[in-house]
């Protein structure tokens, strides 16, 4: 993941403004561009805008401009979620790690939703015989502490996965409302957004908010967004 955003960045590096914040948006009163201000006092002035934030931030953002599609906007809830990372000796887990992981069903009543063994899914991820696994853990659990997240992994990891001692190492990342969530009516919602804004010109949306929460569906929705742009030209 680092490494894709990495290599967008090197790209485009002469065009990125790093910890500049952006405080509020503006439509020029003609209609016809718009204002970027930026908590570092600058102000960007554009043609085009794309808003490629998750929808509850991009609600607050364009509030201003447009209630009616900051409401529906702030109608997409958005999950927590966090990643356990945990390092062993390879003599310590008697699985056969046979796979790239597994996703746990509901029904399990487990902590984690699902493990990914991450030094057999990617190269380099962890020195020869030892091993690399990073478990997920969903609402309302991933809110708890880290200490508490790393015994509830353990807890459910080692008779999946026959772990016979404590990691090396542990890592927590806790991503909050990370996750769109998709609820039933979402493909309506995403409607009305898209009409809403076609009404502003000169401005696109794209996110994990509207039509896919999956890499591939982001780089399509960034696409789809930088085509509509070039297209209003």
């Amino acid at each position: 993941m680092q490494t894709l955003v990495d290599t967008l960045a090197e790209i485009v590096s002469s065009s990125i403004k790093l910890n500049a914040p952006v405080e509020q948006i503006q439509q020029n009163t003609d209609g016809t561009g718009w204002q970027v201000s930026l908590t570092t006092g600058e102000t960007l002035n554009s043609e085009l805008l794309c808003i490629a934030l998750p929808a509850i931030q991009t609600s607050a953002l364009i509030e201003s401009i447009s209630n009616p599609l900051a409401a529906k906007l702030n109608t997409i809830p958005y999950a927590s979620s966090a990643s356990v990372n945990l390092a062993f000796h390879r003599t310590d887990i008697t699985h056969p790690l046979d796979g790239m992981g597994f996703v746990v069903p509901a029904t399990e009543n487990l902590s984690v939703i699902g493990c990914s063994f991450s030094s057999i899914k990617f190269e380099n991820r962890a020195p020869e015989k030892q091993v690399l696994l990073r478990a997920f853990v969903g609402e309302p659990t991933s809110k708890r502490s880290e200490t508490d997240l790393i015994q509830l992994c353990q807890t459910d990891l080692a008779p999946l996965l026959g772990i016979k001692e404590t990691p090396q190492f542990v890592t927590v990342r806790k991503h909050t409302q990370a996750m769109a969530q998709y609820q039933v009516g979402h493909q309506e919602v995403v409607n009305d957004i898209e009409r809403l804004t076609s009404k502003l010109q000169g401005l696109a949306l794209a996110g994990n908010g509207y039509r896919g929460i999956g890499i591939p569906d982001c780089i399509r929705s960034g696409e789809a967004a930088a085509i509509s742009l070039l297209e209003a030209l």
